[in-house]
């Protein structure tokens, strides 16, 4: 599972499913903006990034600029690309 996101703030069993997913050998990978507009988010994120390390998840930074992007690849068979936001105090 690929993951590119501008806003990386999921619930406590969106990151419990991403750690049993990389524990079990699945391909985690999360991109997320290295600078973000929202610095609130911007230091939820990184948080939570410290809390998925050593679990196997693998993260990116995006260092070219803002990235606003939401795309989800899932076993290379489903694909999204939309408005998803990982972020649970979204409504987007």
């Amino acid at each position: 599972m690929w993951i590119a996101t501008p806003y990386f703030v999921p619930d406590e069993q969106f990151l419990s499913a991403l750690k049993i997913a990389a524990l079990r050998g699945c391909d985690v990978r999360i991109i997320v903006p290295d600078s973000n507009d929202n610095q609130l988010v911007h230091f939820a994120t990184w948080a939570l990034i410290d809390r998925l390390k050593g679990t196997g998840v693998q993260f990116y930074r995006y260092e070219a600029a803002f990235m606003h992007q939401k795309v989800m690849l899932i076993d290379d068979h489903i694909a999204t690309v939309g408005t998803a936001i990982f972020d649970n105090r979204s409504s987007g």
